[in-house]
């Protein structure tokens, strides 16, 4: 099955920088296959027989850590539900390529209430958010 990993605490500079080639090869050796990257974004694609996610997110975090030496919190996406999730965008979101639009994933446990909380509501008067699953999509000028 094909999956994607969303990693949180890897950096394309500053703290924790891995360049996508190490992170490919780091994949690699822990034995998923077909794997690659998604720009310098930290998001990896990978083939696995595992079909057990927190298996898999407990595998990613655990290469990472072995391989580079710090910890990270790794969300797991089987493709489908990755596929899923931005076939439910809103008609708003990536509509105005001159707006910043995030795809925010909102990794367990935390929930995307618990995300709205955390940076004290959002703000209608110039932002949009809609949620779908975990994703959180966010578009503002």
């Amino acid at each position: 099955m094909r999956y994607v990993c969303l990693i949180r605490g890897i950096n394309v500079g500053g703290n924790n920088k891995v360049a996508m080639p190490q992170l490919k090869a780091c994949f690699e050796q822990a034995g998923f296959r077909s794997v690659s990257t998604y720009i310098n974004s930290g998001n990896v694609l990978f083939d696995s027989d595992e079909a057990d996610v927190v298996e898999l997110i407990d595998r990613c975090e655990q290469a990472i850590e072995n391989k580079f030496g710090f910890s990270v919190v790794c969300m797991v996406l089987s493709a489908v539900d990755y596929v899923d999730a931005l076939e439910h965008a809103p008609a708003w979101w990536d509509e105005n390529k001159s707006d910043k639009n995030n795809a925010i994933f909102v990794i367990p446990p935390a929930t995307p209430a618990d995300i709205d909380t955390a940076i004290g509501g959002s703000k209608p008067e110039y932002e949009k958010i809609a949620v779908h699953g975990q994703v959180v999509f966010w578009t503002a000028p």
